[in-house]
């Protein structure tokens, strides 16, 4: 279910987006779920491309419902300003709920999960900033 979800919501992106956009975002979505399956195989073991891709999809839902909780907390108590541990527990908060996804997509331990989280990221964001200029 939460792929074809995932298709319905790439096909409106895909319907409202410049083609350059779109193609731009394909190929980000490619490039990151290859770096997750190549790190989660090292660190989990054996991964298919559609756990990768799974669990790619889910950590962003799960980082899209933990922003939307943030933000009804936020409304909801008035707070506006975070300082010091604040900013470090809102940060934890969204990571936890970034590795949640890779939790549940390669169906591996909380530890793991994090540390596939915490290296496919970085690799995945280095990669896109050193090849920004074919998204440019």
């Amino acid at each position: 279910m939460h792929l074809t979800l995932l298709v319905l919501a790439f096909l409106w992106f895909a319907f409202i987006a410049p083609l350059k956009v779109t193609l731009a975002v394909v190929a980000s979505i490619v490039l990151v779920t290859a770096v997750v399956h190549l790190v989660a195989k090292s660190v989990v073991g054996g991964t298919s491309l559609y756990d990768a891709f799974k669990s790619v999809g889910l950590s962003l839902a799960f980082l899209l419902l933990g922003i939307v909780c943030f933000l009804s907390f936020v409304k909801g108590t008035g707070l506006s300003s975070f300082n010091e541990f604040g900013v470090l527990a809102v940060l934890a908060f969204f990571f936890a709920s970034y590795a949640l996804g890779f939790r549940f997509g390669l169906r591996a331990t909380f530890g793991a999960s994090t540390l596939v989280a915490a290296i496919s990221s970085i690799t995945s964001a280095a990669l896109l900033f050193g090849l920004r200029w074919l998204i440019a």
